[in-house]
């Protein structure tokens, strides 16, 4: 039987036979009338085969192994496949979400011949999967190129030349480590929403603190400066040379499907945009840990490349190293296996869901979030501000959005998030809407994707409903006036059920049970329109709580502020370098930027 198998949509001249078994590997179908013989991943594999993404972690950290030493002199351990461990994930995600279709949906058998219809320069991967696929089952394959691809690259933007010259000119400003100075000393990495009342905290408890940054952040040092806080600056963009060696995956195999090709080419291409500037970044985080010998390092996740990054460094040098969650854990992939020493998590539901991702229970401890408190007390003085919540008025529905799904990179397969599942949650939620009398929406995009394409053409749909698209600006503001919350699986929504709204959480076809409701606060989830209309009326006739109780489960107690507790967790793990050690830095006997295992007059790279 002849079968085929395209990459994309687009790349099909025109319509396939609908008698004709076909597959497409990233997108989806037109909606309408799809032939029953015509699948796509996206449709095909969804929360039945949540343990892919179990999968394709434990891939990753095998090729983690693997590749072993292959970062830069001087912090060999921080090799390419360990910094991206998170896109990497993601990638392994995509290739055996397609092995599996391969061995389990719909396997090929020996009178199949499958015409694989592919581009050059970025379907290569998909090509080794299926040709293997093809031999093993016995069965014909024809790959046909379609043309060359440029191919998908990233690169951060280079910092404007005034923020290097004011980074040069502020140096001598810079409070210095004082080796005989008996404090604590405290890096912070991260989002200063979240770790800026951890800063007060330290600051209150008598520790030395430094916020350590990629480039310089010149309202940050401005606020800080005048309490004493430094601010560590990496300027990875003058990386010119890549330092990493070679990284060789010996062996990569998922189903008898070999995956080392691949992915060795993956982490070619990732040290090709970004092995110069994560070579600058190592060095000089290894100059300021050298030069100031901290006794604690603080961030808000450990899952990006620049936040392994420091936290190999932190391990180098004997630093105990935190992390202060920063959002609900909806996908395990932004939250484990962690590389942390620590984890500070909200609640108890948190904490749950950790130890269900395998997550050992002594490194998780319960401090409540810094940001959630902040967020309680504005939207408690918000709701004392706000008296207008009479029947008089239309009733307002608050609508979180998420960020839009890219189809060349399959988001987690417990949470189904594909454009087309993601524009039928939106559909879902203005369809119940548009049912209801008197009732206007209020859409609020996600940070990172103000232009959210999405959004926009499914609101586009319904011409009736009153909406007002809402790009930024903080979520208090929005909460004061609004009668219920709808979630795309947000962290925002977990947020939003302090304002004690009733928030409904969205989920799209397909999806697990991810942020299970009754577990966190929330009101209740839907999935299609009618489940979502029947829990949105019945959230509406409940109302907003007369007296605001977070829920302790999920935001942890609230006898004591957060921020204390993980400046407790932090002092408690932070142990004090010998004076010998900071002496020894004050003269500038440790390792310079790039000089691993020697000892020696370092300068500033």
């Amino acid at each position: 039987m002849q079968w085929l198998v395209a990459a994309r949509r687009e790349l099909l001249s025109s319509p396939p036979d609908p008698q004709q078994p076909a597959l497409l590997l990233e997108g989806s179908w037109p909606a309408g009338s799809t032939p029953a013989s015509h699948h796509c991943l996206d449709d095909r594999i969804d929360a039945r085969f949540a343990w892919i993404d179990a999968e394709a972690s434990r891939l990753a950290e095998h090729v983690a192994e693997l590749v072993g030493t292959a970062g830069p002199a001087c912090m060999p351990e921080a090799s390419p496949a360990y910094l991206s461990a998170l896109g990497l994930r993601y990638y392994l995600l995509k290739l055996v979400r397609a092995v599996v279709y391969f061995t389990e949906v719909r396997p090929p058998s020996p009178s199949d011949t499958i015409r694989a219809v592919l581009r050059q320069n970025r379907d290569e991967d998909y090509a080794d999967v299926i040709q293997q696929i093809a031999k093993l089952a016995g069965a014909e394959c024809h790959v046909h190129w379609t043309g060359r691809s440029e191919a998908l690259t990233e690169s951060a933007p280079r910092a404007e030349p005034w923020r290097r010259w004011l980074d040069l000119l502020r140096r001598p400003l810079e409070p210095r480590a004082d080796w005989s100075d008996p404090r604590r000393r405290v890096f912070l990495c991260g989002n200063p929403r979240i770790l800026e009342p951890v800063c007060r905290e330290l600051l209150d408890q008598g520790c030395a603190v430094w916020w350590l940054y990629d480039r310089l952040a010149m309202k940050a040092w401005l606020r800080w400066r005048r309490l004493g806080v430094g601010q560590l600056v990496c300027n990875s963009d003058l990386g010119r040379e890549s330092h990493f060696r070679p990284a060789a995956v010996e062996f990569c195999a998922y189903r008898g499907v070999e995956l080392s090709g691949s992915v060795e080419r993956w982490i070619a291409k990732r040290l090709e945009v970004h092995g110069a500037r994560q070579s600058r970044l190592l060095e000089q985080m290894d100059w300021h840990f050298g030069r100031i010998r901290p006794d604690a390092l603080v961030l808000d996740e450990d899952a990006t490349p620049a936040a392994r990054a420091v936290v190999a460094v932190a391990r180098r040098h004997h630093v105990a190293s935190l992390v202060v969650q920063h959002g609900a854990p909806a996908c395990r992939f932004g939250f484990a296996p962690p590389v942390a020493d620590r984890l500070l998590v909200w609640g108890a539901s948190s904490q749950r869901q950790l130890e269900e991702w395998g997550v050992a229970p002594e490194r998780i401890r319960v401090t409540g979030s810094p940001f959630h408190d902040q967020l309680f007390q504005g939207l408690s003085k918000r709701r004392q501000e706000t008296t207008d919540h009479s029947g008089t008025r239309p009733v307002e529905i608050l609508l979180l959005a998420t960020t839009p799904p890219r189809d060349e990179r399959p988001d987690s397969i417990v949470c189904h998030l594909t454009q087309s599942t993601y524009a039928g949650m939106l559909r879902a939620a203005l369809g119940a809407v548009a049912g209801l009398p008197s009732a206007r929406l209020v859409v609020k995009l996600h940070p990172r994707s103000p232009g959210d394409p999405i959004v926009r053409a499914v609101v586009a749909e319904y011409p009736s409903v009153e909406v007002t698209l809402v790009e930024s600006g903080p979520l208090e503001l929005l909460l004061a006036t609004a009668d219920c919350v709808l979630s795309c699986i947000s962290s925002a929504g977990i947020d939003a059920a302090l304002a004690g709204i009733p928030v409904v959480q969205i989920l799209p076809a397909g999806c697990g049970d991810v942020l299970p409701f009754n577990q966190w606060g929330l009101f209740g989830s839907a999935t299609t329109q009618e489940e979502l209309t029947r829990v949105l009326c019945h959230a509406i006739s409940v109302g907003r709580m007369v007296d605001i109780r977070p829920n302790p489960g999920v935001f942890g107690n609230r006898d004591t502020s957060a921020a204390a507790n993980v400046a407790d967790a932090v002092l408690s793990a932070a142990e004090p370098k010998p004076s010998i050690h900071r002496r020894m830095a004050a003269l500038g006997l440790h390792r310079a930027p790039g000089q691993h295992g020697t000892m020696k007059q370092a300068s500033r790279g």
